[in-house]
């Protein structure tokens, strides 16, 4: 460049030279010159505007590319590929062929193409560990399908993620049937109907009776308390109490219109072992958002996964105990008489636990709330009982109240 501005000064001064010479030989040549400098000088604008234009892609390609690693977190684990965005414009399809719940929000059919994909990578793997090359056309050897049911027997945490129609419910009722005969069983389901669950358990929150729902999750972490408060003073051992399984269906629609219910279900997933509880939840997906664990995704390392889907008209499983997802065998339609007077049937035996024995899951108000629900009991506005209870009345006060009246109604 200091090249460039010392030739065109030297150019100048030569053409001035030549411009006030009275020979036109010189003029023509200083005209010549000075044509020559101009259309050299357009020409490394040009090349100077070409420049900053093609460092300007660079520098934005460069922003582009360090924005999606940003927002993109890929982690690869047993041959497996996961691909976390957390930009919502993102758009990803699942090439795998793995059973695909959802993808960008909706339910992703897989395709033969996806399909047959799926089936030369794990042939590919399957040859790797056998120490051979096997041939393209050869079925790819799958694991031995494990028993769903028999598995999930000793499990103490369970998630059941699928669409709708893939066998979620038919899953559950199985679960719950096995369950019954060494187990209280509680189903948290907003949108059961009579049958829809096999007898002997007790089911909350029919017709949406969300309120109900908030009192029986408020009530099993009450008891959960009360077990470990008698363990603690050495009246009943770890895990020797009546043991109680959970099951919540819906559970999306439960979080969504529950307030407590992501602070209890995180309290019954962490602590609920020793005081011999089973939680098993169903959801049509399995990101902790939609669970209601945002910020705690550890505590989904802790389930058993099964994955239900649909290929090709037909049910699939896959269990994932934390050792990699393995194909399970579904069972077959849940009987329409239940299955625990099945069972009781074939065996001659009877259901002799005492009526008493069933679950008050009514929650103990603490020492606000029985004041608050002792004043309205005495016919207090709701003002009043803001003041002597809150100190001041107002719009939050009134509604913390009409809360707390609800859940005890």
């Amino acid at each position: 460049m200091k090249r460039f501005f010392f030739l065109a000064g030297w150019l100048t001064m030569t053409g001035l030279i030549l411009l006030n010479s009275d020979a036109p030989a010189l003029r023509a040549l200083a005209y010549t010159l000075a044509g020559t400098f101009t259309l050299a000088a357009v020409g490394m604008v040009l090349i100077a505007l070409l420049y900053a234009v093609e460092r300007l892609r660079i520098l934005r390609a460069e922003r582009i590319a360090r924005e999606n690693q940003a927002h993109v977190t890929i982690v690869t684990d047993n041959g497996e590929t996961w691909v976390r965005d957390t930009d919502r414009r993102a758009t990803w399809r699942n090439l795998t062929g793995t059973p695909a719940l959802r993808v960008n929000g909706k339910d992703a059919p897989i395709s033969d193409l996806e399909l047959e994909l799926y089936r030369l990578r794990l042939l590919a793997q399957a040859s790797r560990t056998a120490g051979r090359l096997a041939e393209v056309a050869q079925p790819v050897l799958q694991p031995a399908p494990v028993d769903l049911l028999a598995a999930l027997d000793s499990v103490q945490r369970g998630l059941i993620v699928g669409p709708s129609d893939a066998g979620k419910t038919t899953l559950l009722q199985w679960i719950i049937s096995r369950r019954l005969s060494n187990s209280r069983v509680v189903v948290i389901d907003p949108h059961a109907w009579p049958g829809k669950w096999p007898g002997g358990c007790t089911v909350i929150g029919t017709g949406r009776n969300y309120s109900e729902i908030d009192r029986a999750l408020t009530g099993l972490v009450q008891l959960m308390t009360k077990r470990y408060d008698e363990i603690g003073r050495g009246l009943v051992a770890e895990m020797a109490h009546r043991r109680i399984t959970v099951v919540i269906d819906e559970w999306r629609a439960i979080v969504q219109n529950v307030k407590t219910a992501s602070d209890c279900i995180k309290t019954l997933l962490t602590e609920s072992r020793k005081a011999a509880f089973t939680v098993f939840v169903a959801s049509h997906s399995e990101r902790v958002r939609a669970l209601g664990i945002e910020g705690e995704g550890d505590l989904k390392d802790g389930f058993a996964v099964v994955r239900l889907a649909v290929v090709n008209g037909e049910r699939t499983a896959t269990l994932d105990t934390g050792d990699g997802a393995q194909p399970a065998r579904l069972p077959g339609p849940f009987p329409a008489v239940p299955g625990r007077i099945v069972e009781q049937a074939k065996s001659g035996a009877q259901d002799t636990r005492p009526e008493s024995e069933a679950l008050d899951l009514t929650p103990e108000p603490d020492e606000q709330e029985a004041k608050i629900l002792e004043l309205a009991e005495a016919g207090a506005s709701l003002n009043e009982i803001a003041r002597q209870v809150f100190g001041s009345a107002g719009g939050k006060q009134s509604a913390r109240i009409k809360a707390v009246l609800s859940r005890y109604a």
